[in-house]
């Protein structure tokens, strides 16, 4: 099994063990996080916003998830890509998604003529369901990230 995958299901199991310790709902920590959308220009934008969240009642790691991001992820899987890469132009197909980057980084070339630097340790929601999207340049270290994407 890849470290990095060890790593996420290891994390995910003290996560669920933490949640079931949990008697009580707990309010979690703020965090940033780098949400990409597709703005009333068409072109893709990046703003970083400061999630406060609600108080999590769930005892568990899916239903915290659930209630942190208000969908059930339809689907999660770990992205590693070799270092240099660039992807095409592309958007989120109409999906919503979130990344958790959990080793390198890059750059999001964004679509209104901006970028966005990324490394390990930050949060992406994605919501740039149309348009012409975003190219991302991996950098010399590669990327690994953790991605859900979320039901509508």
């Amino acid at each position: 099994m890849p470290p990095v995958l060890s790593m996420a299901l290891m994390l995910a199991g003290l996560m669920s063990t933490a949640f079931a310790a949990q008697a009580e709902a707990f309010d979690p920590p703020a965090f940033t996080y780098i949400h990409i959308t597709t703005g009333p220009d068409g072109a893709s934008h990046a703003r970083t916003e400061l999630w406060e969240g609600a108080p999590i009642a769930s005892k568990s790691f899916a239903g915290a998830l659930r209630q942190y991001f208000a969908a059930k992820a339809t689907k999660v899987f770990i992205i590693s890509v070799k270092p240099g890469i660039q992807t095409p132009q592309h958007n989120s197909a109409g999906k919503r998604a979130f990344s958790v980057i959990l080793q390198g980084g890059g750059t999001i070339s964004l679509s209104d003529g901006t970028t966005q630097a990324v490394k390990a340790g930050d949060v992406v929601l994605i919501e740039d369901r149309t348009g012409p999207g975003t190219r991302i340049h991996f950098g010399a270290e590669g990327y690994v990230a953790l991605t859900a994407v979320l039901a509508s």
